[in-house]
């Protein structure tokens, strides 16, 4: 019966989790994705972020993107780093992306989320 139900939650592209004493539980994946940043934030790991200026190139509120020119980042833990280039984020909520539009010059913060690196917080600055 256990494995039936097992390979039926595989089937569904369910994540297990087995938890000491609580055995194990199906859950869809978004439900493991939460589970996952719940994970990260209790580590700590999401205090792990960085701080940069660039330019924004390109704003699509539609799948919640930015593109920006930014020059070479890095976290302090070294998690997060990327030499300098044009990228593509997503945001962590569409609400970040308000007021900001191609040729912009922001002050911008990323941290690593679900995985990837997101934009959690953009500023316009004057230049």
């Amino acid at each position: 019966m256990w494995t039936s139900k097992l390979k039926f939650a595989l089937s569904l592209g369910a994540g297990l989790v087995i938890a000491p004493g609580l055995g194990v539980a199906a859950m869809t994946s978004i439900e493991w994705l939460s589970r996952m940043e719940q994970i990260e934030l209790s580590r700590g790991s999401m205090a792990d972020h960085v701080h940069a200026e660039g330019t924004v190139r390109a704003v699509d509120p539609g799948s919640g993107t930015v593109t920006i020119l930014h020059p070479e980042i890095g976290s302090a833990d070294k998690s997060i780093w990327m030499p300098s280039m044009t990228m593509v984020f997503h945001v962590s909520r569409s609400e970040v992306l308000r007021g900001v539009k191609a040729g912009d010059n922001v002050r911008f913060e990323a941290t690593r989320r679900r995985g990837a690196v997101m934009v959690t917080h953009i500023t316009k600055i004057g230049r």
